[in-house]
């Protein structure tokens, strides 16, 4: 796809802003990456101990600068405020992204690169690569650019990645995230719920089918 455009505007990011709170005076322990340093149960640190009653979230406190991670961070630090003698943790497993450009960009977990580079001796990663076009939902779209790539680990079927570049891509990379959370197989996913004909949704169903990975025997057909 080819634009023209007046003006291109690029988001580069954004940094904590803990320059300006007098970290030091406070005694809060700062990461490498100017964030807060917070334990599992979100207490911010000092000397690398939790302080009692002073919680941290957001992008102050994580890496992910997204809205959903601090919506989860804000569940767990009010019951962890309401309840100091069972507070629970955050899970950061399966944490998505999108940018809402044209195409969409979606993803979750690794990249090729990074599972492969990442996986122990021995272990065979497998990627499938599943253009839009393949369905007949995104050839009436006429759709010639819009991909699904997953990357699983081959002996085990589990879903190591997940990226969808194309239309509602936001969409088409949630049921991959569940699959991760939920340690779901592959071969589980593709084959065990119905996929809806002839939704866009078939590119992932049709993505997962084409990873090699074993069919367990008591899986179903």
């Amino acid at each position: 796809m080819r634009l023209e455009t007046d003006i291109v505007l690029m988001a580069t990011g954004r940094v904590p802003n803990t320059d300006r709170l007098d970290v030091e005076a406070a005694g809060f322990d700062l990461d490498g990456d100017g964030t807060l340093a917070v334990d599992a149960q979100l207490r911010i640190l000092s000397n690398s101990e939790p302080i009692d009653g002073v919680f941290a979230l957001g992008d102050i406190a994580n890496p992910y600068q997204l809205k959903h991670v601090a919506n989860r961070e804000a569940r767990v630090v009010a019951h962890n405020l309401e309840n100091p003698d069972g507070m629970r943790t955050i899970d950061y497993t399966a944490v998505p992204f999108a940018v809402f450009s044209e195409p969409q960009v979606a993803a979750v977990g690794m990249t090729e690169e990074e599972a492969r580079s990442g996986a122990a001796e021995g272990t065979e990663i497998v990627v499938a690569v599943q253009e839009y076009a393949s369905t007949a939902y995104g050839w009436a779209m006429e759709d010639s650019e819009g991909i699904v790539k997953l990357i699983a680990e081959k002996s085990t079927g589990r879903l190591l990645g997940a990226h969808v570049l194309g239309r509602e891509a936001s969409l088409l990379i949630q049921p991959l995230v569940q699959a991760m959370a939920l340690s779901t197989t592959v071969y589980a996913l593709a084959r065990g719920p119905y996929w809806i004909h002839p939704a866009l949704t078939e590119v992932v169903e049709n993505a997962l089918l084409a990873l090699d990975v074993p069919r367990p025997a008591d899986a179903p057909l």
